[in-house]
């Protein structure tokens, strides 16, 4: 779309299924990992479920069909033999969706840091709250992205080392936390 046409220099995306990966440069941020949202005084905050089946029985704000989003935790409740949400509001505005679960007893899916920004008294004070899923699940890998052997503006190619600079930050804080986990597996597999 706008990145191929010219109107953005580069994006924080994911390269969708039917364009050509060749056509661009990426430095992979990572997963985005999901979380599910509710209001705070929630029912299955105070009492949460044994099943996670039970869960369906509530109304879930999800966007629609074929989104990445969905199809993910979709699959995710799939693979797990779980059944899907039965009544479901289908929207893209995220406005609708937090006015939604702040008034109703609505489940909505979201971005972790967003899950957590919200649950914040500095997102909405405290009034909706994470329902702890017993899995986790992330939509697929996004990255900074570019055109590859677009010439870009001075300006441009600046701010991409910036951005690059906090990419590489970032994805040395994963790997480290990645190793730090295979070394304490391997401890535990000494004693």
């Amino acid at each position: 779309g706008a990145l191929l046409e010219g109107n953005l220099d580069f994006a924080f995306a994911r390269i969708p299924a039917n364009r050509d990966p060749r056509l661009f440069e990426t430095r992979m941020i990572g997963q985005e990992p999901m979380s599910l949202v509710v209001r705070s005084d929630h029912p299955l905050l105070r009492n949460p479920p044994d099943d996670v089946a039970a869960m369906m029985e509530y109304d879930w704000v999800l966007p629609g069909e074929g989104t990445l989003l969905r199809t993910t935790l979709e699959a995710e409740l799939v693979a797990r033999n779980l059944p899907l949400p039965r009544k479901v509001l289908n929207t893209t505005s995220f406005l609708l969706t937090l006015v939604t679960v702040r008034q109703t007893n609505a489940i909505a899916p979201v971005a972790t840091s967003v899950a957590q920004f919200f649950a914040s008294q500095t997102g909405m004070g405290g009034a909706i709250a994470e329902l702890p899923l017993p899995f986790p699940f992330a939509v697929e890998p996004y990255a900074l992205t570019t055109v590859r052997g677009r010439q870009q503006s001075p300006a441009v190619r600046e701010m991409l080392n910036i951005l690059a600079v906090g990419v590489d930050a970032r994805a040395g804080q994963e790997l480290r936390r990645g190793q730090a986990a295979l070394a304490f597996g391997e401890d535990a597999q000494d004693d």
